[in-house]
């Protein structure tokens, strides 16, 4: 679950620190960290994920959601990307 990846790619330094390997906690930190940032680049708090939900994939279709909502933030930002 490389979250931080997808988002540094579309918003650099987005999440400037994130942890690399470590505990179930520090992974789960990564992933509210994504959550966090895609609210930022304009994600609406409804289309959001919980960090559970992909951790114990359990709401895959809200993480689906959010990602679509994520591609459609950034093709409406100003720069595109």
């Amino acid at each position: 679950m490389e979250t931080h990846v997808l988002m540094n790619a579309i918003s650099p330094g987005s999440i400037p620190k994130f942890h690399t390997s470590g505990t179930h906690f520090k992974k789960m930190e990564n992933l509210t960290k994504f959550t966090e940032a895609c609210k930022r680049f304009g994600v609406d708090e409804m289309d959001v994920f919980q960090s559970v939900d992909l951790w114990e994939r359990r709401n895959v279709p809200q993480v689906s959601q959010c990602i679509l909502a994520l591609g459609r933030a950034v093709s409406n930002s100003p720069s595109g990307s």
